[in-house]
């Protein structure tokens, strides 16, 4: 979860207006864009006060935000979060690996993103592959992540395309993996597979021993194709409206 963190807290320091916010049990984060990918509140230790969390969501314009919290923590916090109004919208679990990967070869040509031209083209496959705009996505993953010393990020490019991309965040030996995507005319030939695998092998290169991610339902299966193994989940809850 700390990595998870400092991925938020790196996100706030290069989107337009970004923020976070530490409080006993809960880290806010959020920025201009709105979105509540990014405008997120997390719990993070059981007995939470419904006033503090009614304080820190009032942080968020007309409602664009969204709480999480490990699943061990859900039964200590819920009358807490149901004080404030907020409704269960499903989770996302949490899976971890260690050991060894060997590359894989799908024909991509990996690249780092470390100049604005391919920090766009990293945008632009996340927010296809996430259904989101590049408007509203290129004013938090802005050219300030570039030179975050713990954040790195890869664009694959098959035939010269750039179809595939992924983040990585290192933090305390811990390899965090962030918005694998793969656009929808390249899914299912591999490329998610191969460039999670390179940011594995990144990770492991700058001394992690352990790598951690949060799965989306496609990315799940290519996740525990590669031995990764769900740990835990994160309970999501929204606002009513």
């Amino acid at each position: 979860e700390l990595n998870l963190l400092r991925a938020c807290e790196i996100w706030a320091s290069a989107a337009e207006g970004g923020w976070t916010l530490s409080t006993e049990g809960l880290y806010a984060v959020g920025c201009e864009a709105g979105q509540r990918a990014f405008n997120q509140v997390f719990v993070t230790a059981p007995g939470l006060d419904a006033n503090a969390l009614r304080t820190v969501t009032s942080s968020y314009e007309h409602g664009r935000f969204r709480l999480r919290m490990r699943d061990e923590l859900h039964d200590s916090v819920r009358d807490a979060v149901a004080a404030v109004g907020l409704q269960r919208q499903g989770g996302i679990p949490a899976m971890t690996f260690t050991g060894e990967l060997d590359a894989a070869d799908a024909g991509l040509l990996i690249e780092p993103v470390t100049n604005e031209a391919r920090l766009a083209e990293h945008v632009r496959i996340v927010t296809e592959a996430f259904g989101w705009t590049p408007d509203i996505l290129g004013r938090i993953f802005t050219p300030k992540l570039i030179e975050q010393p713990d954040w790195a990020a890869w664009v694959g490019y098959a035939d010269g395309a750039a179809v595939t991309t992924a983040q990585l965040v290192v933090h305390e030996n811990v390899a965090g993996l962030y918005y694998v995507a793969t656009v929808k005319a390249a899914q299912r030939k591999g490329y998610g597979d191969a460039i999670t695998r390179h940011a594995v092998r990144e990770g492991q290169a700058r001394g992690c021993d352990l790598v951690c991610l949060q799965a989306s339902p496609l990315g799940h299966p290519v996740y525990e194709r590669i031995g990764f193994n769900v740990i835990g989940e994160y309970i999501t809850y929204v606002p009513h409206d």
